[in-house]
């Protein structure tokens, strides 16, 4: 899949705002100004698309670069909105900082199931639209590194808490993540290539989850 190069750049804008808000470096050139150029940018892409005006903003930097997908905008959106929220000293703004972060780690999480499990439709919002696979993955990490910013409050401060039953939830999280996913690809790749029956799959893809949560747990 063809990326723009106006792609790269608002995740250079993203990753200096990230960065910043990471390091407790709250000022305006670092934080505020390039996550607000990378939403107004994504505000003004937004409305072209859905009031449908003949305009490509994509072009106005690179005037050959490809159309940036709609998923791409919102999820550009989504981040760096929670960058700017979720550098506030407000409780309430970073609460919906961490949300429009995990929003947009679902987004990046149900675009790269697409790529991995090759179902076009999962990552696709038109045909001429898709997103590529190093884009989810470099979504999916943008948001991740979003929700530590303020891991004193929010929700962050639920799952970084030293209590016994939390530090349990740290430990199941990754796999509670990762395990279905693997597996599931797994399943897939056996199955499209007639080595297991879907019967047969079902329970490839029960069985070591059971036995994986009963080990942990």
């Amino acid at each position: 899949v063809d990326e723009s190069p106006l792609v790269a750049l608002l995740f250079i804008l993203s990753g200096i705002a990230l960065q910043n808000a990471l390091r407790r470096r709250y000022t305006f050139l670092g934080v505020v100004l390039p996550a607000a150029l990378v939403c107004i940018f994504s505000l003004l892409k937004i409305s072209v698309i859905y009031t449908g005006m003949n305009i490509r903003i994509d072009s106005w930097l690179f005037p050959d670069a490809p159309e940036i997908a709609p998923n791409v905008t919102a999820s550009f959106l989504f981040a760096n909105a929670a960058i700017l929220l979720s550098s506030r000293k407000s409780a309430p703004a970073v609460w919906f900082g961490q949300m429009l972060a995990f929003a947009t780690f679902l987004i990046a999480s149900r675009l790269l199931a697409g790529h991995l499990y090759s179902f076009r439709t999962l990552y696709l919002v038109k045909l001429l639209f898709p997103m590529s696979f190093q884009t989810c993955f470099l979504f999916l990490a943008l948001s991740v590194a979003t929700l530590p910013v303020k891991r004193r409050k929010g929700f962050m401060a639920v799952i970084t808490s030293k209590h016994l039953g939390w530090q349990l939830s740290r430990l199941l999280l990754p796999p509670a993540i990762l395990l279905p996913l693997v597996l599931a690809w797994v399943r897939y790749k056996l199955t499209a290539n007639s080595i297991l029956s879907e019967e047969l799959s079902i329970t490839f893809i029960i069985l070591p989850i059971i036995f994986s949560f009963s080990i942990l747990i």
